[in-house]
């Protein structure tokens, strides 16, 4: 049976005070009326300080008072489950910044990563850990705002915080024996900044992204119409005898799979294919429409070109067009995604809606803007992939190429100097852009069919097999320490069944079906935790700059607004040249301050820009 006190006069909050700054921990959870804090309150505050477990009803007590207080000055460790969710409400209604945490939803997907249909909810946790089912109703959806809340209701929230104490210290034995404290200890510092990045969110201009969508829909059905001109019907050759007539008024639809590649049999696209018992190579009638297999025979076939354009014109208008602006805040203008800390190298990915995968053309960044009065300061990583490969796997080219210092560290013009055989000097900016996915390809062990594909995807390059062919041969002679580094990742795989980052961030990995994710694992997964490491060294500067405060809409002159795998943008008030440069500067710093102790071979470096768009600095 669960005990509690359910608090619903204001007199009892001193007591509760008073245990939270004397003990070591305390267990927290919070039952809000809505997902948003702009949108509702705290109806319950739950916790556990080891001395006596307390459900407080703000509805009834009407204030968290001396627990606020005492919640900002204690020393003691803030257990809970998913944290960033009661950090957000805390920060906007208490400007509450949780100091020391251990986040058991954290704790649990670092143990666990790579791990097929492992749960990380707290029920799940009680289960695995501890052993033990629910014993209050789970009551996901409840109404909180009902005046009067059920037992059920307050069972389920002192529930949430009885058993965290005893999850934590399971978990935390786990973290000690696999060598995981110091990534846990980075991720469980990032939820303070990402709460405030997500609660400051991004400006938008809605009228420019507005044009741009009509824009690209224009783009899409003019290439649509030119490819329809070109492209053979499909539909002759799909409907049963008698139909023809019928057949006449189907449309022709770009978006069907089974009707291009109808269209482009009839046209006489064929590919070549190896016969893995001869190893010969065929050739055969078009078998699919996959990016790969397109991107091989783009360079034959113009058309396909177009196809391969068309596709990614389309996509954009899919996933950013018009309707990306019903993401919009309604009372902020601004867009506030939600960042997921957890993709398998340990990035961030972000929904609600994606910001991290905006394209990077000029004309989309430009949309996202400081607004009046603020300018938006812009830092990243300088070359970090490569860095990391160099740091990684010790070869010796690539360290020197980035110790040779500033305006001599570019690994794109040595590897195009390499590959073409002209001198850096000499090398053409055409030339460094087709270097760039063949370092990013290679270092992760790309083969050649692949390496087409994400030229022509990624960097608007195409090559022919036959160059992709010999760009990996050269590469690798250029840089053999690389490719020691793969054979022994590979080596270790096989034993192993997992990678780790620099700093230690472990992925379970099946060598069989996970080949290339053995070598980036550690490259961007390094990245990764240098970037968590960096952000509360990039928020206590801006916290600093704003005279103590974190938020835009509570007066900071200084505010996180977003970040990507390697870029951190923040916002300032508008107050002259010099200051924009002091905080350029200061979060330039902060990110190398980041990053800097994993880099024992090669330095981490960053670039700065700002300007009123995020825009500005490319």
């Amino acid at each position: 049976m669960l005990s509690y006190d359910y608090v619903t006069s204001a007199e009892a909050l001193g007591r509760i005070a008073r245990e939270v700054e004397a003990q070591p921990w305390h267990a927290l959870d919070l039952e809000t009326t809505a997902l948003n804090p702009r949108d509702g309150l705290v109806r319950l505050c739950s916790i556990n300080t080891g001395v006596g477990r307390y459900v407080i009803d703000l509805f009834k007590t009407g204030t968290l008072g001396p627990v606020v207080e005492a919640l900002d000055k204690t020393a003691g460790l803030t257990i809970g489950q998913n944290l960033k969710f009661d950090q957000k409400w805390l920060l906007w209604h208490f400007d509450l910044e949780l100091k020391r945490v251990f986040d058991t939803f954290r704790a649990s997907n670092l143990l666990y990563n790579g791990y097929k249909h492992v749960g990380h909810d707290l029920y799940s946790l009680y289960r695995r850990e501890l052993n033990i089912g629910p014993e209050a109703p789970e009551l996901g959806g409840s109404d909180w705002t009902l005046p009067e809340l059920t037992k059920d209701q307050l069972d389920y929230a002192a529930e949430d915080i009885t058993h965290l104490p005893a999850l934590r210290d399971s978990l935390r034995a786990k973290l000690i024996k696999e060598n995981l404290v110091r990534i846990a200890v980075i991720e469980f510092n990032a939820i303070l900044p990402e709460a405030a990045i997500e609660l400051n969110g991004f400006g938008i201009d809605q009228e420019k992204w507005k044009k741009l969508a009509i824009t690209n829909a224009g783009r899409a059905r003019a290439l649509e119409a030119l490819l329809l001109a070109e492209l053979p019907s499909p539909f002759n050759q799909l409907v049963f005898p008698g139909m023809i007539a019928a057949s006449r008024k189907l449309r022709f639809n770009l978006d069907s799979p089974e009707q291009v590649l109808e269209s482009m049999r009839r046209m006489g696209v064929t590919q070549k294919i190896r016969d893995p018992e001869s190893n010969q190579i065929h050739t055969v009638k078009l078998q699919d429409t996959k990016e790969m297999t397109l991107a091989m025979l783009a360079a034959s076939h113009p058309i396909i070109e177009k196809f391969i354009e068309y596709r990614g014109v389309a996509q954009r208008v899919k996933s950013f067009g018009a309707k990306y602006l019903n993401h919009v805040n309604p009372k902020t203008g601004r867009i506030h995604t939600e960042f997921w800390p957890f993709t398998g190298a340990g990035r961030y990915s972000s929904s609600k809606p994606n910001l991290q995968q905006i394209p990077r053309d000029k004309d989309f960044r430009a949309c996202f803007i400081a607004g009046e009065g603020y300018e938006l300061a812009i830092a990243d990583y300088s070359n970090i992939e490569m860095r990391l490969v160099a740091e990684i796997s010790g070869d010796k080219r690539l360290i020197a190429v980035f110790n040779a210092g500033p305006g001599k560290d570019d690994a794109h013009r040595v590897t195009a100097s390499l590959l073409s055989g002209i001198e850096q000097p000499l090398v053409s900016k055409d030339q460094r852009q087709q270097a760039k996915p063949v370092n990013f390809g290679f270092i992760y062990g790309m083969q050649a069919p692949k390496l087409v594909l994400y030229a022509r995807a990624g960097y608007g390059v195409t090559l022919s097999e036959g160059q992709a062919v010999k760009f990996r041969r050269k590469w690798f002679e250029a840089y053999s320490g690389v490719e020691d580094w793969h054979t022994k990742a590979i080596r270790d795989a096989k034993r192993q069944k997992a990678a780790w980052t620099i700093w230690g961030r472990r992925r379970f990995l099946d060598p069989e079906t996970e080949h290339n994710a053995f070598f980036n694992s550690p490259v961007q997964g390094s990245g990764a935790d240098g970037l968590k490491n960096s952000l509360p060294l990039v928020y206590k500067r801006c916290k600093a700059m704003s005279g103590g405060k974190v938020l835009l809409e509570k007066g900071a002159r200084v505010g996180m607004v977003h970040m990507v795998h390697d870029e951190n943008v923040v916002q300032h008030r508008k107050e002259g040249p010099e200051f924009s440069k002091h905080v350029q500067k200061q979060v330039e710093e902060a990110m190398i301050e980041g990053m800097a102790p994993m880099m024992k071979r090669v330095p981490a470096t960053a670039e700065t820009g700002g300007g009123p768009s995020w825009a500005s600095k490319s």
